[in-house]
């Protein structure tokens, strides 16, 4: 499930995948540690669309 994270003290979004929902920042860095199914921008909408070519970037190199 698609989902949105806005971090106050980063002051940027997080586009991310994943059942759970992040509800602070500890959350949002140990998942980042354990997943490449996220994006981050300053923009929520740009956040989606990185988070989008992370998951293509990934899936092109477990390809090869």
């Amino acid at each position: 499930m698609k989902r949105f994270y806005y971090s106050e003290t980063g002051c940027f979004w997080i586009c991310y995948i994943s059942i759970k929902e992040i509800k602070n920042d500890k959350e949002m860095y140990e998942f980042m540690e354990n997943s490449n199914d996220f994006g981050v921008d300053q923009d929520k909408s740009r956040s989606e669309d990185i988070m989008n070519l992370n998951i293509k970037a990934m899936t092109e190199l477990v390809k090869h």
